[in-house]
């Protein structure tokens, strides 16, 4: 609910009145058009010239004003209001691509060239701005004056107000679509200098609030992350065009990026699928990695960002350690704590269950559980609350201990965590080991009870069962050994051998859902173990046989 203050700040904002102030700042023409260093997604541009637009990870079919579709839920209205999708028509670069350009950006003039609460909301505003001047040429080259006028009177009224609305704090959050807005418009508008200090200080409280000190994205969603280094490689690339000091925070959150978005990656170039994460669009990923001009590898942990990479041969593993209260917080997070991921060349074995992009689908919540991620669960209750209570769950609760070593090539990682200490008294610990060569990838699970908790005068309900739980990539074909165990086929030349000891092991149903909400069909291994008063263990293998 808006404030006094605030209400009355938006309706002088749509006044006649502002809209005049606005018209009169000083403007002297443009230098020019930015750089960009990383380009769009060619392959999008048909789609986009028939009405269909990237949303929630699939193309959906939104006409010509798409951002007044009614099936669009208002988080992916702020992404059209943002016109990245210019970036995809531009990188195609064909005629009917500049015609759907102009189409699109005449008739959101025509909609919303006027103050809108959402559509001139700072980041917003931000994203668009920079996207539009990247696209400035693009769109006019050869179109009628009107076009080119109509889009720079535009342009120059929107990085007139953008200031204020930083200034307002109307994004609810700190984000670098403001920074860049700002950064773009101040280096590519003449009478718009005064717009670089503040954008540079926007950026610095960006990098702050969203770089985490290993390079991971606050929210612990490389796709996120991969989607914020864009922008800062867009404007290292707009500062150094403007031969404006370069920020040495801005280069130190690139550097350290990079290689942390490495660490989320298996086998086939696409990111795991921990904490929400989808697998990515191969190109995109490539493309804004090499638009870094880095060539730094992955690191085998990433502390801040709870993740542990274990790289052996062929074989990859990425295990999140991070804390699961403060993934479960995060909008759309996971309650999969110690969940894994595997792949063998470029083929994955063990994933999770994946995440449904659309908040309002049921799959949606039903992922985020711990069940769903290939992790060990204590009495088919989540390690961390989720939905409403998540907020109020107590961190220090989590408790997560990583140690890693490796030895003659062979890699190891152990981590400890207390999820469950307050609801059923038991600390969980997993140990994953892949050997030098990536032939033979050995796990413990350990579930050990807290004797003080459960002696104390609050004693929660002990824990009966422990379950390891398994899920197997769709590609997996699978068959059940003479000792009980299973053999994994990823591919004709790669035979996996699955054993465990400690517990009981099944092979049941699952899912996994893709990128764009499709659900396919899949297995899972279940190794379930009764919990004793002493330690339970369950071990497992995973031994490459044919090759």
């Amino acid at each position: 609910m808006p404030t006094i203050a605030q209400r009355l700040r938006q309706s002088y904002y749509a006044s006649q009145a502002y809209h005049n102030k606005l018209r009169k700042h000083a403007y002297d023409g443009r230098r020019g058009v930015p750089p960009d260093p990383v380009g769009g997604n060619a392959a999008d541009a048909a789609a986009i010239c028939d009405g269909n637009f990237r949303l929630l990870e699939r193309l959906m079919h939104l006409g010509d004003v798409p951002w007044n579709a009614p099936q669009v839920a208002d988080r992916e209205r702020e992404r059209l209001h943002r016109f990245l999708f210019l970036d995809d028509l531009r990188a195609d670069g064909s005629e009917a691509s500049r015609d759907k350009a102009r189409d699109l950006v005449m008739r959101w003039i025509t909609a919303h060239g006027r103050w809108h609460p959402l559509a001139w909301r700072s980041d917003v505003l931000g994203a668009r701005l920079a996207a539009w001047l990247r696209a400035f040429s693009f769109v006019t080259d050869g179109a009628e004056e009107r076009i080119a006028k109509s889009m720079d009177d535009s342009i120059r009224l929107q990085a007139a107000h953008l200031p204020r609305a930083v200034e307002a704090g109307n994004s609810g959050s700190v984000t670098f679509d403001a920074a860049e807005g700002l950064l773009t418009a101040g280096i590519t508008l003449r009478g718009y200098e005064d717009l670089i200090d503040q954008g540079i200080t926007q950026l610095a409280k960006a990098i702050d609030t969203n770089v985490l000190a290993d390079g991971c994205h606050m929210t612990g969603n490389p796709i996120i992350q991969i989607a914020a280094l864009e922008r800062l490689l867009r404007i290292h690339a707009v500062l150094s065009a403007g031969q404006v000091p370069m920020p040495a925070r801005l280069i130190s959150a690139i550097e350290t990026m990079v290689p942390a978005i490495r660490t989320h990656l298996l086998g086939d170039g696409l990111l795991t699928r921990l904490n929400g994460c989808p697998e990515g669009d191969e190109a995109t990923i490539k493309r804004v990695l090499a638009a870094s001009g880095l060539r730094a590898k992955a690191v085998m942990g990433l502390s801040r960002g709870g993740v542990s990479r274990l790289q052996c041969g062929q074989v990859t593993v990425v295990m999140d350690t991070g804390a699961a209260f403060a993934a479960s917080r995060t909008p759309g997070g996971h309650a999969g704590l110690f969940a894994f991921e595997m792949s063998h060349r470029k083929k994955r074995i063990i994933v999770n269950c994946g995440a449904h992009p659309d908040p309002r689908n049921p799959w949606h919540s039903s992922l985020r559980a711990t069940a769903a991620h290939s992790t060990v669960i204590i009495n088919d209750t989540n390690a961390a609350p989720l939905g409403p209570d998540a907020a109020a769950a107590p961190m220090e609760d989590t408790q997560v201990i990583v140690r890693r070593n490796e030895h003659e090539g062979s890699q190891f990682v152990q981590a400890v965590h207390g999820g469950y200490r307050r609801l059923f008294a038991v600390s969980v610990s997993r140990e994953i080991y892949v050997s030098a060569n990536g032939d033979d990838v050995r796990g413990r699970d350990s579930i050990s009870f807290d004797e003080d908790i459960l002696s104390g005068a609050k004693a929660p309900k002990p824990a009966e069962e422990s379950a390891a739980r398994f899920h197997l990539h769709p590609d997996v074909s699978v068959s059940q050994t003479a000792d009980g165990g299973f053999y994994l086929r990823a591919s004709p030349t790669a035979i996996w051998r699955f054993r465990s000891a400690g517990g009981t092991a099944t092979l049941e149903d699952s899912v996994y859902v893709l990128d764009n909400g499709t659900v396919r069909r899949t297995q899972q291994i279940i190794v379930r173990a009764r919990l004793k008063p002493e330690p339970t263990t369950i071990k497992w293998s995973l031994r490459l046989e044919n090759t």
